[in-house]
């Protein structure tokens, strides 16, 4: 199992290459214009003569509008016949496809077509590299990603193969070679070029290198991304205080606040973070968040107070698991005796576990008698 803190490092990657990607899917959509200067002037569209159609037309437009389904609604007819079935019909039904996350799909319908069209073959082997990264086959976008470079007729057509170069060239560990195709299609992707430029910046050792290269980014959230994403670096590299002060920078608190648990050494250190985590606990009970600032607590070995289990255990009943809440009540009760709505709270956890813990809480019910205020409620 993953430990809390590279899963939320590792979503963060996560998060930022489906940005990436989908931001490369509206530009080869049409969506976004890849320059500032608009497509190459010399090159015809390549897809004028499938644009003359209206329903391939009305398609093409629901896919930019993010309607992928109503796309392969009206596709749906020229794929079934072989005289409408042409390359562009097979590229948009196989984009539509993708942006649903139907890679299958896309391999099925691209993999058994010899397409005709030279750029409809480029297409073909993007679509087919963006499914072999997001279904984990690097070696696989590689060789699909170089075909559709070599392919390409101009630089505006070549960059987003570069990006998924780049990307397969990351998974297997070629830094070098990830950084000169990031940068490579920085400069022709206008629109994502400060998200590329972090990217590459990911991957540079020399930190007066990655000062250049942030230095470079146009947007004000580019450049607010920019801190998070070193931080990430420094946390990697191993300077943990440099990266908690640029996690809270960037607004990133709670991975500020879980590097400082991680981290923690001696008495008083390991008070504050515990205390810190329990607070955020408390404050956020019941949600995704609260079960991960949990388990960096049982992570870390902290040894909490008797209230601090019972704010554990009325978050985890929500967000479970429910063993955790039982363990807790169990903690806090050792230390001390429970207050009458905490001894009925912790019957409730027990009634809606095992047949073992339903018959713990039978017991406990059994042993509330009067004079107890609570022995009305007991006997309900």
């Amino acid at each position: 199992m993953h430990s809390p803190s590279f899963s939320l490092r590792r979503g963060s990657l996560i998060r930022d290459a489906r940005w990436l990607a989908c931001a490369l899917a509206l530009i080869l959509a049409g969506c976004l214009a890849p320059a500032e200067d608009g497509p190459d002037p010399e090159l015809p569209d390549p897809r004028a003569e499938a644009m003359t159609d209206p329903a391939y037309r009305e398609a093409s437009l629901a896919l930019q509008q993010r309607r992928p389904w109503r796309t392969e609604s009206l596709i749906a007819p020229r794929l079934a016949d072989s005289t409408l079935r042409t390359d562009w019909v097979i590229i948009l039904a196989a984009e539509a496809a993708g942006a649903t996350d139907r890679w299958e799909r896309v391999d099925s319908l691209l993999g058994a077509t010899s397409f005709e069209n030279p750029y409809a073959r480029s297409e073909a082997r993007l679509l087919l590299a963006r499914s072999a990264l997001e279904r984990g086959d690097a070696t696989g976008a590689l060789e699909h990603g170089r075909v559709a470079r070599d392919l390409a007729e101009s630089p505006m057509m070549r960059a987003p193969a570069l990006v998924f170069l780049a990307r397969a060239h990351e998974r297997l560990g070629a830094r070098d070679s990830a950084l000169a195709a990031y940068n490579a299609a920085a400069a022709v992707l206008r629109p994502v070029s400060d998200w590329l430029t972090l990217r590459a910046t990911s991957l540079t050792r020399d930190s007066a290198t990655r000062a250049d290269q942030y230095e470079r980014l146009q947007t004000a959230v580019a450049r607010q991304h920019s801190v998070y994403s070193e931080a990430q670096i420094l946390e990697r590299t191993g300077r943990a205080r440099g990266a908690i002060a640029l996690y809270e920078r960037s607004g990133a608190t709670f991975n500020a606040m879980r590097l400082r648990a991680a981290t923690a050494s001696g008495a008083a250190d390991r008070a504050v973070a515990r205390r810190e985590l329990t607070t955020f606990i408390e404050a956020n009970s019941g949600t995704d968040e609260a079960r991960v600032a949990i388990e960096i607590l049982d992570g870390g070995r902290f040894k909490l107070t008797a209230n601090e289990e019972i704010l554990v255990a009325r978050s985890a009943v929500q967000h479970g698991p429910l063993s955790r809440a039982r363990v807790a009540l169990e903690r806090a009760f050792a230390v001390r005796p429970p207050t009458g709505p905490e001894r009925f709270f912790q019957i409730s956890v027990l009634a809606e576990s095992g047949p073992a813990s339903r018959r713990e809480a039978s017991r406990l019910l059994a042993r509330i008698r009067k004079p107890s205020p609570y022995a009305g409620e007991a006997a309900f």
